[in-house]
């Protein structure tokens, strides 16, 4: 589907257009002097309409020019995956509405800062997508509407209501296995570190192959403590690592460029611990650097996670990655690997990704103790929606049993049937620390195998 572009006339696909919510005219945004992605998913109100709205019907040059910088400030320029997969969930949302329940966009869509968008339309829609869509696609669409009313200044927590979180739950269990999103699974932190082995033993086996290895070993570690994101991931540049220290303690900063809730592009740091749960981080952040020095054009603009080219063995200088499927791909390749070393490995390789590593690092935080309030610091949610992560489980009860010294906690150990098994007399002493936002505390890890299966302990 195309539309008009008011300023030159051309048409181009309804994704890449912006149309205003008062006059319904649309704009290409380079036509209007914005970033191409701004605007994409959020409100757009035109100058003019601005002006209206105001009350100002016959306005003087400046009163313009001021309408003019207004649009131009708000709008906002959050990297284009994120946008693109927004403004699609925005246009599924608005294609449902105008063709199966004949309303305007408008309507679907109210204008204002006080517009939100109707409980009962997204619960149609829930309806109507069930049978047409998975779950992770009626998720997305529901999350593009939530960031909707955020660049509107109304609170996204709306979309999120009760009954809607109701309804998506029931779609999950109608839709069963096949209907669950993919990529979404958290990583436990035994398994990182069971990656983490494998990639240094392939290291060494694999002398050709070091430098891949090396880079892998270095955003798992940073998007697995540091919460990123997959597009702050493959846009982190040499020039954003910076280390530091903090009343002794050694720690990583990271410049974040851009992020989806970061909507005025002024950027955020992170900052993670040298040493994490007993896992170097910097050392292997150090190896990737010294492996990306020795490459010609070496400048701090470079991304700091270049693409790999098979042709020549090496590491591109310049070429970035274009989204996160080549990692995710890594990823699940090493995974695979250890299904296969471990038959009983508790691991499904194709419900992992990249998103795997934030998730599984807040898991992580939660368990050790760390406090809800800072992990959404650490990790930058403006809103709970990371609580949809931090589900009471097992695990959890029984790590904060042990914080509080009411118990002694038994390690984890699987069987061949799958199934866990207590092992009474194992101590779990938790060593390393996580650094978030100036502030730590002790995060656990279990060294232990099973007996049984040789399997890496799953606590």
């Amino acid at each position: 589907m195309t539309q008009q572009c008011a300023t030159c006339g051309n048409r181009a696909p309804k994704a890449r257009v912006i149309t205003c919510s008062g006059c319904m005219l649309s704009y290409h945004p380079s036509c209007l002097g914005f970033a191409h992605n701004s605007y994409l998913a959020g409100e757009f109100v035109c100058a003019t309409c601005h002006l209206v709205a105001s009350k100002v019907l016959a306005p003087n040059e400046q009163a313009t020019e001021a309408a003019n910088m207004v649009v131009y400030l708000k709008g906002h320029k959050v990297v284009t995956s994120s946008m693109d997969t927004y403004a699609n969930g925005v246009n599924r949302f608005t294609r449902f509405c105008e063709q199966v329940l004949g309303l305007s966009i408008p309507q679907c869509l109210p204008p204002g800062s006080m517009g939100l968008v109707s409980v009962q339309h997204m619960e149609l829609f829930i309806g109507y997508a069930a049978r047409k869509y998975k779950t992770s696609t009626i998720r997305s669409t529901l999350a593009a509407l939530a960031h909707w009313h955020t660049t509107k200044g109304a609170p996204s927590d709306h979309v999120w209501s009760p009954s809607i979180m109701r309804m998506l739950h029931a779609t999950a269990v109608q839709q069963g296995p096949a209907g669950l999103p993919k990529g979404k699974v958290g990583m436990p932190l035994a398994v990182l570190r069971c990656v983490l082995n494998l990639i240094a033993t392939k290291s060494t086996s694999e002398p050709m192959l070091r430098p891949l290895h090396v880079r892998d070993a270095a955003w798992l570690v940073l998007g697995f403590f540091g919460f990123l994101r997959r597009s702050e991931i493959i846009r982190l540049q040499v020039g954003d690592v910076r280390e530091g220290s903090h009343n002794g303690q050694q720690y990583l900063r990271l410049h974040i460029r851009s992020s989806k809730t970061d909507q005025t592009g002024k950027g955020a740091h992170v900052y993670i611990s040298s040493k994490c749960a007993g896992i170097e981080v910097v050392e292997r952040v150090r190896a990737l650097l010294r492996e990306l020095a020795r490459l010609s054009d070496h400048k701090p603009s470079n991304p700091l996670f270049p693409a790999w080219d098979y042709q020549s063995k090496q590491l591109s200088p310049v070429l970035p990655l274009q989204n996160g499927q080549a990692l995710s791909t890594r990823l699940k390749g090493y995974l695979v690997e250890l299904k296969q070393q471990f038959p009983n490995l508790p691991v499904n390789p194709s419900c992992y990704g990249m998103h795997s590593l934030r998730r599984g690092g807040v898991v992580a935080a939660w368990e050790a103790g760390v406090s809800l309030e800072h992990i959404k610091a650490h990790g930058r949610w403006k809103s709970s929606a990371v609580q949809v992560y931090l589900s009471p489980n097992v695990g959890i009860l029984l790590a904060t049993n042990s914080l509080a010294g009411q118990a002694s906690v038994g390690a984890l150990e699987w069987g061949a049937s799958g199934m866990p098994c207590v092992q009474q007399n194992l101590s779990l002493l938790y060593r390393g620390m996580f650094i978030m936002c100036y502030y730590t505390t002790h995060v656990n890890a279990c060294p232990h195998t099973c007996d049984r299966c040789g399997c890496p302990c799953m606590s």
